[in-house]
């Protein structure tokens, strides 16, 4: 079980360049990417989520990259002169257009390709990079399997006391049943008395009536669910959707029978079932 609340970084630093990459996975009903770049590594964009999706499949993942080189930090310098003597050239009305070139054409022994040196360059940035991202991955998905590990061990504490209390609940069908019957029985009988109507239709009447007010059949598909239940946690796919659906359907049989019992000690159990239910499904919003 994964979970996908998370977080890993990495940092590499060289005499050339210094990276340093973030990841963090938080909820999200499907698997959605907000991917913050430098300019110089926004090509890379692809790569990355590339390779963010053969180890994550569901939540909402922020990675931020930070880049410094001393060619980055060279071109910047200049483009920060450049912005400020066209800035100059606006405010005293003076028409021309500094680009980046001309103001480095102008410094001997400098050019813009040497600059950015972006043949000699790429492929060591890549692989930087994606060392980086590899190892923040590996934290990420460390620290996931942790959290879906202690995931696990409440949901199964949950259910166990869910299991408990449906047994104690199960344990009240019949008395419910013959309770409902014997009620049933002795106001048809003062009506048959009255109205004079015929037996054995009025007693169809009540087996249907019966049927319809006994818990018999939620409580047998709550069991089933239970063993679903039980059985999808111990899965090693992805299955935090199909805990929630299934949570709902759980749900579902126990209002049905809040709504049929009226005996004290079994609405107490539904309480309790309820409870379950609700950190149940807290915490499968949290796995994948």
């Amino acid at each position: 079980m994964i979970s996908m609340t998370a977080f890993g970084h990495c940092s590499y630093n060289d005499d050339d360049i210094r990276l340093h990459l973030n990841i963090k996975s938080v909820n999200s009903r499907y698997l959605e990417f907000s991917i913050n770049l430098p300019v110089i590594l926004q090509q890379y964009e692809p790569f990355i989520i590339s390779e963010i999706k053969q180890k994550v499949k569901r939540g909402h993942i922020d990675v931020n990259v930070q880049i410094q080189s001393k060619y980055l930090n060279d071109v910047n310098n200049y483009l920060k002169n450049v912005k400020e003597i066209n800035l100059l050239c606006k405010k005293n009305k003076i028409k021309t257009v500094l680009q980046l070139s001309d103001l480095i054409a102008s410094v001997k022994n400098i050019n813009l390709d040497s600059l950015l040196n972006e043949d000699i360059n790429n492929d060591k940035i890549k692989n930087i990079l994606g060392t980086c991202l590899n190892n923040s991955l590996t934290l990420l998905v460390e620290e996931k399997e942790r959290e879906g590990l202690a995931t696990y061990n409440d949901l199964v504490k949950s259910i166990n006391v869910f299991s408990h209390s449906l047994d104690f609940i199960s344990g009240y069908s019949e008395q419910i049943e013959e309770t409902v019957t014997q009620n049933l029985t002795t106001k048809i009988k003062n009506y048959i008395e009255i109205e004079k109507m015929d037996t054995n239709t009025l007693l169809t009447e009540v087996g249907i009536m019966v049927n319809r007010l006994t818990i018999n059949e939620e409580v047998q598909r709550l069991k089933t669910h239970v063993n679903h239940f039980k059985n999808l946690i111990d899965s090693p796919e992805p299955v935090g959707k199909r805990l929630d659906f299934l949570c709902q359907e759980m749900l579902r049989e126990v209002n049905t029978i809040a709504s049929k019992t009226q005996i004290i000690d079994v609405t107490l159990q539904i309480i309790t079932l309820k409870d379950c239910l609700e950190n149940i499904r807290e915490q499968t919003r949290n796995i994948e």
